[in-house]
């Protein structure tokens, strides 16, 4: 065992209780927020400075969201502005808003109405890319059929039953 002076343990004890009050008094950093329930809707005037992660039955996003955007629920619906990434599975997904880099959506109905930056993967039973829809990179969907009446800057890579192609693809 290590003997320690009377100095020494003092200064020890004094460390270790500094130490305890910052764990104590400091606030804890989150990198994200979480929300959930059976409706979630972030309002047009909410800007959420972090990440966020939800899981709703339904869930719409009025407001702005600083970081990624990772959303499992029934019925998303993005009306607002992503400035990172978007994940997002339900069984009806709508991008009428503006994703600032890549999308990635899953489920039953899937419908792009808005601004996809980068690329858009998706993976569903139906995709509509309406007329006032753009892509700015590539476009990957695989699934039963596609309508799109948009815009796609990058490559479209299709893999479905019925594809109609009405919008521009470079």
């Amino acid at each position: 065992m290590i003997e320690l002076s009377k100095h020494k343990r003092k200064l020890l004890a004094v460390a270790g209780l500094a130490l305890l009050t910052i764990f104590l008094t400091v606030p804890v950093a989150r990198a994200f927020e979480g929300r959930g329930g059976d409706v979630v809707i972030i309002g047009a005037d909410e800007v959420i400075d972090d990440d966020l992660y939800v899981g709703a039955g339904e869930f719409i996003l009025d407001g702005t969201v600083k970081g990624d955007l990772v959303a499992f629920g029934g019925t998303i619906e993005i009306n607002g502005t992503i400035e990172g990434d978007l994940i997002a599975a339900g069984q009806s997904v709508t991008v009428n808003g503006t994703v600032k880099d890549d999308a990635r959506i899953a489920g039953y109905a899937l419908s792009i109405g808005g601004e996809v930056m980068d690329d858009l993967v998706t993976a569903g039973f139906s995709l509509e890319g309406g007329s006032g829809s753009s892509v700015g990179g590539d476009l990957i969907f695989a699934g039963y059929q596609a309508s799109l009446a948009g815009e796609v800057a990058g490559d479209a890579d299709l893999a479905g039953g019925a594809v109609k192609i009405a919008g521009s693809i470079e």
